[in-house]
């Protein structure tokens, strides 16, 4: 188990990226298990200090085309140097999720091989066509708070008023997220 950190989101020397992971058909890599290893260790090449994962979690596909699998989900939080733009880390993990095998024609909400998403990027707000920060639903996804209530429970994210974890404790208990001990 991973034990909850006092997550900084910017200090002189880095920004912390949080990043949600997400899969839930095989991907080039292999089960979404494996596809998940092999993100964080991707991503963390990216750091500029020691990155903070969660745990993997087992997640209902709601909103996906019926009969879909169930996602593997967990959060990565990644130190990345200050001289980093947003759009530069986006595109990178757009490459790792095509590297997977992801393809972005496919409809939305369609199984995936990989879906990488930035949470946030430090105490940026941005708002373009291509790229929102912070997410605009992270604080409304369990899949997206419990794996992150696990690492960093006391941290508030950019442009909300509470903590993860009193956002979780405010959440209905559905979907069902269920934490994997692997």
């Amino acid at each position: 188990m991973n034990s909850p950190r006092n997550i900084t989101l910017e200090s002189e020397d880095s920004i912390s990226a949080i990043i949600a992971l997400g899969a839930n058909i095989p991907s080039k890599i292999g089960a979404p298990i494996e596809t998940l290893k092999f993100a964080r260790e991707s991503l963390s090449e990216l750091c500029v200090g020691e990155p903070v994962a969660s745990s993997d979690y087992q997640t209902e596909a709601l909103g996906c085309i019926p009969g879909s699998p169930d996602f593997i989900n967990a959060v990565v939080v990644i130190p990345i140097s200050v001289e980093t733009d947003p759009t530069e880390l986006l595109q990178r993990l757009q490459h790792l999720e095509r590297h997977c095998g992801r393809d972005f024609q496919q409809p939305a909400n369609s199984p995936r091989p990989l879906d990488l998403d930035i949470l946030c990027f430090g105490e940026l707000i941005l708002s373009r066509p291509q790229l929102v920060i912070p997410h605009p639903r992270a604080h409304e996804r369990r899949f997206v708070l419990e794996p992150l209530a696990e690492i960093a429970p006391e941290l508030v994210l950019p442009g909300q008023a509470v903590s993860v974890s009193k956002l979780l404790d405010a959440m209905p208990s559905s979907p069902r997220v269920r934490k994997l001990n692997l």
